[in-house]
């Protein structure tokens, strides 16, 4: 099985052509891969009949990273653009039909109704993936994917080698970008789908797939099926508040402790950028609760006795300015954000400067689409061990310099949703991360701060 002779292509990787460039039958499948941009970021699709008893099943494969269950609730559609941007297209999910998605795989399908939903391309799937002994290592495949050439992302096409498939994973060598991530693996010798690209790594170079066997079965076997309430609104909760832990330890007791903004141990010359956001907050507009006993609202407190102490701050009015929010508030282990009113907010700049003690914050429901700075956000958080910030979107963001600097026990850190078409500002942005082991984040990010990568053992996973 395979190509021979000349098509037969190294492990080396190369810039991926344009489908414009290639075969006749490569300028054909640009109608079978479709563009999907997401809150979560960017990344292909394909279309893909998958052969069953009664009938052959049409779907859409992509990444989970790209369409996730939640995504899927809030939106109620699927929207994508075929041909270049030629053509736009709306998968209402309106209509009762057969969607999967599962982490693991990293990998969302949906069935497609060709009638209703206009589309008459699709892939066909190499059926040889359902037997024990399938083995096509060495032999040449290709990605069709919509990588970002230069500032745009088209439709394109990289050709390589299968290492090995492991379990549910492909390694392969082929050329990817960001915008690549759920693009179709194909064996070059039928032109029949076997995988789905899933991530590439620094640490060897070689691309991961997702073997599609495992998840094909279990749609097929409807396991893993998720229910979609579409169009469903995402309604506020009402509320606007922060939960804030607090530990107090014994050479705590008596003193000031902050959990809010404590910049005032700073020399003001230095805090040239420092906006007083809580010049606007007073006992008219804030609620103040110490385990669920109101007191007069302050930024900070004194404790009679050791332990852990939970703040509640209830806001009645929106804060634009985050700058310095928490700066300086050493004692702050967690901070929860999931009622907190976040839409109107412009500026995270040093937002956790120095909370050394901060070890977890719930971003799940922050809004950060019209942030445009997020400088030294989590500068010496000395025990902060990762940063899922999938939630994130960077559209408006032009400073991300120092994000993590000082962060001495990061080891993993999602940047994933990081959009860096607009980044200015990313000088030393892992500096002093001595632990730091793995970033997820995607290629055309990763291409960007080479320059800002202190270690060679950091690994880079790329979308």
């Amino acid at each position: 099985m395979g190509a021979s002779g000349d098509e037969k292509m190294s492990s080396e990787l190369h810039t991926p052509v344009t489908i414009e460039n290639t075969s006749k039958i490569l300028e054909q499948m640009k109608d079978y891969i479709c563009k999907i941009k997401s809150k979560n970021g960017k990344g292909t699709g394909f279309f893909c009949s998958i052969p069953n008893e009664k009938e052959e099943l049409k779907v859409l494969i992509t990444s989970c990273f790209i369409l996730d269950t939640k995504i899927l609730n809030e939106t109620g559609s699927i929207n994508l653009t075929i041909n270049n941007d030629k053509e736009e297209k709306t998968i209402d999910l309106n209509e009762k039909r057969k969607i999967y998605s599962n982490k693991e795989y990293n990998i969302t399908i949906v069935e497609i109704k060709p009638k209703k939903d206009k589309i008459s391309n699709f892939l066909e799937l190499d059926e040889n993936i359902f037997k024990d002994d399938y083995n096509i290592v060495n032999e040449s495949i290709y990605i069709l994917q919509y990588a970002k050439l230069g500032k745009e992302q088209l439709a394109s096409v990289s050709y390589g080698m299968l290492k090995e498939i492991e379990d549910f994973d492909i390694i392969n060598f082929c050329s990817t970008k960001s915008g690549s991530i759920g693009g179709p693996i194909l064996n070059l010798s039928n032109n029949k789908v076997i995988g789905m690209h899933r991530e590439t790594s620094t640490k060897n170079n070689s691309n991961k797939g997702t073997f599609l066997k495992y998840p094909i079965e279990e749609f097929i076997g409807s396991k893993n099926l998720v229910q979609i309430e579409s169009n469903q609104v995402v309604k506020s909760s009402g509320k606007n508040e922060i939960i804030i832990k607090l530990k107090i330890g014994k050479k705590d007791v008596g003193k000031e402790i902050y959990f809010l903004d404590n910049t005032n141990i700073f020399d003001e010359n230095l805090v040239k950028h420092y906006h007083d956001f809580l010049k606007e907050l007073d006992e008219t507009n804030v609620d103040l609760f110490i385990n669920d006993v109101q007191e007069k609202y302050t930024k900070c407190s004194t404790f009679k006795e050791e332990g852990t102490y939970t703040i509640k701050l209830k806001l009645k009015i929106s804060i634009k300015d985050c700058s310095y929010m928490f700066c300086n508030c050493v004692n702050i282990t967690n901070i929860d954000f999931s009622n907190f009113d976040s839409r109107s907010i412009n500026n995270m700049c040093r937002m956790f400067y120095n909370c050394e003690n901060l070890t977890d914050i719930d971003f799940s429901s922050f809004n950060t689409s019209k942030v445009t700075n997020m400088y030294s956000l989590f500068e010496q958080c000395y025990n902060l061990t990762s940063a899922n910030l999938t939630s994130f979107d960077t559209e408006n963001v032009t400073n991300i310099s120092k994000i993590f600097y000082g962060c001495k026990n990061l080891k993993k850190v999602d940047l994933s949703s990081f959009d860096d078409d607009n980044f200015d500002e990313f000088k030393g942005i892992f500096e002093d991360c001595n632990s730091l082991s793995e970033v997820k984040i995607t290629k055309n990010f990763y291409d960007r701060i080479q320059t800002e990568i202190p270690s060679e053992k950091i690994e880079f996973v790329l979308l």
